[in-house]
């Protein structure tokens, strides 16, 4: 696989979609050139600088039969969260996170580009960090902030993919001190997304934070505000 301008050793490719014609959609994943520890967590955040500090991914189309690249292109940051496709209007698309904007790529059959017309988004608020793997909900590319430990309330981010414009968000007021992490899901028939928060091991996180969220996509696609009882944290078992 190619891996544009970050050196092969210092890249992966843990994550991969796909287009309705079958082809393989894969983005890498690099550590900062010099650092020589190994896994997810190097690139995330053990490594120095990481993950804005490495060399930026490249997104690429394969061949699900022959696994021959077909086309691939160099993405504007490192991305830590898996590329995400959807149909939407006739015209297939891949979604990236980069450390703070989200970017929209084209496949035409023959080559993925960056689409021009819609965004790139800044979603990230100061302080909050890189997010993960978007999903596709209705119409809506719904995602939230803080995939690696953040002392930043994340945020739950909605984007229509019919307009870069039409952007809504729902963010934590409050957050343990010490570290918050993310996960997020969605389901495509259905116009509602979730935001689960995940216990991390670093110094001072000892809760594990349960949070479902029901974001209706449809009208103003307006989030409502986490019931108390969700609120709830619950110790973290050692």
């Amino acid at each position: 696989m190619p891996t544009g301008a970050s050196p092969a050793s210092d890249s992966a490719f843990n994550g991969i979609d796909a287009f309705p014609d079958g082809t393989l959609v894969v983005r890498s994943l690099n550590r900062p050139v010099g650092c020589t520890l190994n896994g997810y967590s190097a690139a995330a955040y053990k490594c120095p600088g990481a993950p804005d500090s490495a060399k930026p991914s490249i997104i690429g189309t394969v061949d699900s039969k022959t696994f021959k690249v077909l086309s691939w292109t160099q993405l504007k940051g490192n991305v830590l969260g898996r590329v995400t496709t959807g149909r939407h209007q006739g015209h297939d698309y891949a979604y990236t996170t980069t450390p703070t904007q989200i970017f929209r790529y084209v496949w035409d059959g023959h080559t993925i580009k960056q689409d021009t017309t819609w965004g790139p988004v800044t979603y990230a608020k100061p302080g909050q960090t890189q997010a993960g793997a978007p999903v596709i909900t209705g119409d809506w590319v719904v995602f939230s902030t803080n995939g690696t430990a953040s002392k930043v309330p994340l945020s739950v981010v909605a984007i229509h993919q019919g307009s870069s414009k039409r952007i809504t968000r729902l963010s934590w007021s409050t957050t343990h001190p010490d570290c918050v992490a993310e996960a997020g899901g969605g389901a495509a028939r259905h116009t509602r997304a979730w935001s689960v928060g995940a216990p991390v091991v670093v110094a001072g996180c000892r809760w594990l934070r349960f949070v479902p969220l029901t974001c209706q996509m449809q009208g103003s696609a307006t989030f409502p505000a986490p019931r108390r009882r969700d609120r709830e944290r619950a110790p973290l078992r050692e």
